[in-house]
């Protein structure tokens, strides 16, 4: 039986995962090593309506540029820290997270920050305030 056929609960389980939105994708460009421990960080992804702002979302930005592994790595320990000392939580809305996120790839990595920023312009349109 393939995934698509197989029910979970009354739903196909692949249309479930749909609703987790990956901050940063297109998973293509973020497999290995640091990247795939970025992308798969639970601070950068959340659930998020399927049908209205996850489809918007990848409609006008088709993907997010991958920084240099060695800035994956460093902005990856910085969510850590942060986490640690309690600046940032799984509570935190979509818009303060790309707040976060785009402050430690500004300098670094300008074309990640900019997706990441694009990102924000579209989330903010759909009227989700940082928490």
């Amino acid at each position: 039986m393939s995934k698509k056929s197989k029910l979970v609960n009354g739903m196909y389980q692949q249309q479930r995962a749909k609703d987790c939105h990956h901050i940063f994708f297109q998973a293509r460009h973020w497999k290995r090593g640091a990247l795939l421990s970025l992308r798969r960080f639970h601070y950068c992804r959340l659930r998020i309506d399927r049908d209205t702002l996850h489809r918007e979302i990848h409609h006008r930005l088709k993907d997010v540029p991958p920084p240099k592994p060695i800035n994956a790595l460093e902005a990856l320990s910085q969510l850590r820290y942060l986490e640690k000392f309690g600046a940032i939580s799984d509570e935190d809305g979509f818009a303060k997270r790309l707040v976060v996120l785009i402050a430690l790839f500004e300098d670094i990595e300008p074309q990640t920050a900019r997706a990441l920023q694009k990102q924000l312009e579209i989330v903010c349109e759909f009227k989700i305030k940082p928490s």
